[in-house]
């Protein structure tokens, strides 16, 4: 069995890619019954849908920056 080391720079790098993945939880929001929250689910799915692509749109722009940051 193969032992894997992962330095400090590649799990910031994980865990920085991890939080962009925000269309998992936009998947997930839309697999809720509707009949649960009625009128709000359109609420809920525009909120999580904005947060996503504002989210996105943000940290990808940041992510060289972080990376060169990170291998100082």
């Amino acid at each position: 069995m193969e032992n894997w080391v992962v330095s400090r720079y590649e799990i910031n790098i994980i865990s920085f890619a991890g939080v962009i993945r925000g269309s998992v939880t936009f998947a997930l929001i839309s697999s809720i019954d509707v009949m649960d929250f009625g009128q709000g689910m359109l609420v809920i799915e525009s909120s999580v849908l904005a947060i996503v692509i504002i989210t996105t749109i943000l940290l990808e722009t940041v992510m060289p920056a972080f990376i060169i940051f990170n291998l100082d």
